[in-house]
């Protein structure tokens, strides 16, 4: 594999991880709003006495608290994917992997190098072993 399929691929895999990680973010932001209104739900119609009233409580506020975290962190990510314009990049990162593509299989990656009996890898590794020595 080319060098520049591999930094590609590296790329776009970042780039869906981080989409992935994002929706993640935003179905656990959903999962605890949803306790939350149970809560309230529950303690609407409950009688309880002040000790359940204090485990109630702290329950609530580790639900609360949870949702901030994973609130907090699902702006952030909303602020990056903004800021790098990640609609653009993906389709720029879409067309990339589109031509590269297309290059490998019309044979313009390897129309020269196909009988090499080494690969740019190779190379890198030789090249390493000299600087080290």
């Amino acid at each position: 594999m080319c060098l520049a399929s591999e930094y590609l691929n590296t790329i776009i895999k970042a780039q869906k991880d981080f989409d992935n990680r994002k929706h993640e973010l935003n179905l656990l932001r959903s999962k605890y709003d949803k306790e939350i209104n149970n809560l309230y739900h529950d303690l609407e119609t409950r009688k309880f006495n002040a000790c359940e009233g204090y485990y109630i409580t702290k329950k609530l506020q580790k639900i609360l608290q949870k949702r901030r975290l994973v609130k907090t962190e699902f702006n952030n990510m909303s602020c990056v994917f903004k800021s790098m314009n990640m609609d653009i990049i993906k389709k720029q990162l879409n067309n990339g992997d589109k031509y590269l593509r297309k290059m490998i299989e019309n044979g313009e990656e390897t129309d020269y190098t196909k009988d090499f009996d080494f690969d740019i890898h190779d190379i890198f590794e030789s090249e390493r072993e000299k600087v080290e020595v």
